[in-house]
């Protein structure tokens, strides 16, 4: 049986809504110095990691984050790495959610 590939945005648009500009977002979380730099070469931990910030932030902002993170990841690495570095500032220095 062969995959045919289907385009996802219409689900996401449904769901979350659309797609929200990285301005948005900018400076959000810089305070909880969150490290997002493993997004690019360890997904599942990072996924695992951004679960982490439901005792930070409130689960509807956790959400929105995801879905916009999941329009990024449609674009491409650049995209994602614009996107997290808006949201939680630069990577270096950066530890584990305070």
């Amino acid at each position: 049986m062969s995959k045919t590939p289907i385009d996802i945005r219409p689900v996401i648009q449904e769901l979350w809504g659309g797609r929200q500009p990285n301005s948005n977002f900018e400076g959000l979380y810089h305070h909880l110095e969150f490290d997002w730099s493993i997004f690019d070469t360890d997904f599942d931990s990072f996924i695992e990691k951004l679960r982490v910030l439901h005792e930070f932030i409130a689960p509807a902002a956790v959400t929105n984050v995801f879905s916009q993170l999941i329009y990024r990841i449609l674009e491409g690495k650049e995209a994602e790495a614009d996107f997290l570095q808006a949201v939680f500032g630069e990577v270096s220095n950066l530890s584990e959610p305070k």
